[in-house]
């Protein structure tokens, strides 16, 4: 299911993951009440859907690296690449390289125009402010609000 907001110009796609009875509806399977409220059918039942009752989740998902590939090679814990060791150990237990990628997001986030700190360290991954701005003071010498006057200066 995908509405369309005209205020904000967005469509957002609704799953089966999102509370649908399924991902597959019936085709000309749908109305809409006198109170707003559109049915729509589907291969297990009827589906009720509240366009004004629609609330956005605003949870950044956990990142979970798997694998490192560099130019399509797999790389491996101790395998060495153009006479570097890439990987000491299993990229599940490399906390360190995550943290990292996560601040170099962030600087690309506080480069925009509508950067806000609060929401840059919950948009990366932190839950801490505290130790987002240890983290990044740490790794780029600056703290976020330091960075933030400096782009603009």
């Amino acid at each position: 299911m995908c509405p369309f907001s005209k205020k904000t110009k967005v469509c957002r796609n609704y799953y089966q993951g999102d509370g649908l009875q399924s991902d597959e509806f019936n085709i000309n399977a749908y109305c809409k009440s006198s109170a707003d409220i559109m049915y729509f059918g589907g291969i297990h039942g009827i589906s009720s859907f509240f366009p004004d009752s629609i609330k956005e989740k605003r949870t950044t998902p956990k990142s979970v690296l798997t694998q490192l590939s560099i130019f399509n090679q797999i790389i491996k814990p101790g395998q060495e690449y153009f006479g570097s060791q890439v990987l000491h150990k299993n990229i599940e237990y490399t906390s360190d390289f995550l943290r990292i990628i996560r601040l170099k997001k962030a600087t690309e986030l506080l480069a925009g125009d509508e950067s806000n700190i609060s929401q840059v360290v919950y948009q990366t991954g932190f839950n801490d402010p505290s130790y987002f701005t240890k983290c990044f003071k740490k790794q780029f010498g600056l703290t976020p609000s330091e960075y933030m006057n400096r782009k603009v200066k």
